[in-house]
């Protein structure tokens, strides 16, 4: 009996759950992928509505274990508001986990077109594996309801 009684009360309570949870709201996440790879250590990338932008990664030989540094610029005024950058590595072909650049100051929050400039810093880990490993560059922003995201394969 005290077990029905449990079921009952666990039921109701996931219910309860259930019908006060508010939905997220609806995000999509459109993913561009550059067909430039840094190999002088500049892209450009024109996104939708004709907005330009270029990334400098330095240095552009992509060092392990070594500072890296990420400029992005935007070579027009935007427009539309572009916010809550993300910037990371991953191994295209391995798994290597997420490496993320943080910004040189706090961007995150800001929106453009103030600053036009955004920076950010990290670095990638030792592969041992292979010597010719691959790391792709991500970087995501929000633009008005949606995520987006710009993918470079570093060869």
């Amino acid at each position: 009996m005290r077990s029905i009684v449990a079921l009952v009360i666990l039921l109701g309570i996931t219910g309860l759950f259930f019908l006060f949870k508010k939905p997220e709201p609806a995000t999509n996440l459109n993913i561009v992928k550059s067909e430039c790879h840094f190999e002088n250590g500049v892209c450009q990338v024109e996104l939708a509505e004709f907005q330009p932008l270029r990334f400098e990664l330095s240095p552009a030989d992509l060092p392990a274990m070594e500072p890296l540094f990420l400029k992005i610029t935007w070579l027009a005024n935007p427009k539309t508001s572009f916010s809550h950058f993300k910037v990371w590595f991953e191994g295209r072909d391995m798994n290597m986990g997420q490496h993320f650049m943080l910004p040189e100051q706090d961007q995150h929050s800001k929106t453009l077109p103030s600053p036009e400039i955004l920076t950010f810093k990290g670095m990638i880990p030792v592969c041992s594996v292979d010597e010719r490993m691959v790391w792709r560059l991500i970087i995501e922003y929000s633009e008005a309801e949606n995520r987006q995201q710009i993918h470079f394969d570093i060869l």
